[in-house]
């Protein structure tokens, strides 16, 4: 049902695109269709596992980033994901980190690689307590601008970030370190939260 109906509002970004000359209209409906097409990408790759409540998250991040980069850019790309062997998250954790995941590497891909001739990305989990987490989402490209401040952007995809973020009991930061690095610290979700 969740396929079906996500199939449905990615026809409907479709005809909307059709439908205007206007090139901001158009970047922004095409924003919301790949927001779309990774959520059900999300589900795709959470009920293709044998365990659907539990998710091998390495496995997971490794599929979802292949996913990312085949629609994003021409540029060679160098890809690195460390994350501890088998660990799992369930669905309402897989699930934000997803298109937390998702939202900052299309960022990545469309705004910070003009002036690289590789990409680079990496993806880093690891625990910090026991029900605590830090993952780290970094990128060899141009950075946000010095005068951007992260925590106030009122742009959609950021907005997007934090919200999801909060939804983890989690704290996000970015910082420039030869690109951008964007740090969330956050706790795992159980089942009856």
């Amino acid at each position: 049902r969740v396929k079906n109906n996500l199939q449905i509002i990615s026809s409907l970004f479709n005809l909307q695109m059709r439908s205007t000359d206007n090139s901001e209209t158009k970047s922004a409906l095409i924003d919301g269709l790949n927001r779309v097409k990774s959520v059900a990408l999300i589900h795709q790759l959470l009920h293709q596992n044998d365990d659907v409540i539990n998710v091998d998250f390495k496995d997971f991040a490794t599929k979802l980033i292949d996913h990312i980069t085949s629609f994003t850019t021409d540029k060679p790309i160098e890809k690195s994901i460390e994350v501890p062997a088998g660990l799992q998250f369930n669905m309402k954790t897989t699930i934000p980190l997803g298109l937390i995941i998702t939202e900052l590497l299309t960022n990545a891909f469309k705004y910070a690689f003009d002036k690289v001739e590789t990409c680079i990305i990496s993806i880093d989990l690891s625990q910090i307590e026991d029900n605590k987490y830090l993952l780290e989402i970094k990128d060899n490209g141009a950075g946000l601008p010095e005068e951007f401040d992260f925590n106030k952007s009122k742009s959609l995809g950021l907005r997007l970030v934090r919200t999801l973020s909060q939804q983890l009991s989690g704290d996000i930061d970015y910082k420039f370190d030869h690109g951008a690095k964007f740090s969330l610290t956050f706790s795992i979700k159980t089942s009856h939260e």
